[in-house]
């Protein structure tokens, strides 16, 4: 494809991690979970400030119907709005439009044009069902020029998973499967920035059970994304990891190195309680 695009992250609420995939050339943008809408709002005129030339929100897509991850959605313009066959019915369309959300589908691709109205018909963007956390939960991705993406919302984070609220643990566990089975250099965006919680997890899990943990929970592979959140946080401010590769994550992630559903359930209710 011909599309140069750039993924930004737009931190949102507490801890939130939400996306702009901007097309600078262009000047156009589509919007990934937004919590609230005044910190996209700020980025983009930030990014316009910075290239000299107007940017504009063309779409938003969400993967996942929670709050956290939508609020915004209200105060955004009219714009085209995407999200699970399962959360249509339970998403407003972003500025209070009277149409629902489209669906993603999962059994077809989409160019910039098909969720925008607008611009090339290059293919770039598909969808995956991932449930376990919510119901409708899926995971977008995108191909650039450069890089391969894929936007997780809160199936997976930087060192853990996220918690079965209308899913069961097994769920999860197969939909985690699913993200493994990606290309290894596809980087991974994550819904919450949670990289020091799960390290203060996984070596306190370390440290009380260590012969139940030895062939998940690799030390010096745990120690690693703490390490680059710390060096992004004194070298740029950012308040997030860097969006790791799967590769990345593949090493240091002990829920990814899980080998059965069972043995995730029992990590995963010990997290619930942590």
């Amino acid at each position: 494809m011909n599309r140069k695009l750039v993924i930004e992250t737009v931190p949102c609420l507490k801890d939130n991690l939400s996306y702009l995939i901007v097309d600078i050339e262009q000047g156009e943008a589509i919007a990934i979970d937004p919590g609230e809408a005044a910190p996209f709002f700020r980025h983009i005129k930030q990014l316009e400030a910075h290239f000299l030339k107007p940017l504009e929100l063309k779409a938003v897509l969400t993967t996942h119907h929670h709050h956290d991850h939508t609020d915004g959605l209200a105060d955004l313009p009219e714009i085209p709005t995407w999200t699970s066959t399962r959360d249509q019915s339970r998403l407003p369309a972003a500025g209070g439009g009277l149409k629902r959300p489209q669906a993603l589908l999962p059994t077809r691709s989409y160019s910039w044009k098909d969720l925008t109205g607008d611009g090339t018909t290059d293919t770039c963007f598909s969808v995956m069902e991932i449930p376990g956390h919510t119901e409708g939960q899926i995971a977008i991705r995108l191909q650039t020029v450069d890089d391969s993406h894929v936007f997780v919302g809160d199936t997976l984070f930087s060192l853990g998973c996220g918690r079965c609220l209308e899913g069961t643990p097994e769920e999860l566990f197969a939909s985690l499967q699913k993200i493994k089975r990606l290309p290894v250099e596809t980087r991974l965006h994550f819904g919450h920035e949670y990289t020091l919680r799960n390290f203060e997890f996984w070596s306190e899990m370390h440290r009380r059970h260590p012969a139940e943990t030895k062939d998940i929970v690799d030390l010096g592979a745990l120690c690693e994304p703490k390490r680059e959140l710390e060096r992004e946080i004194s070298r740029d401010g950012f308040l997030h990891r860097k969006a790791p590769t799967l590769r990345d994550e593949l090493l240091s992630n002990p829920f990814l190195k899980i080998k059965n559903a069972t043995e995730f359930r029992r990590w995963r209710l010990e997290r619930n309680q942590f």
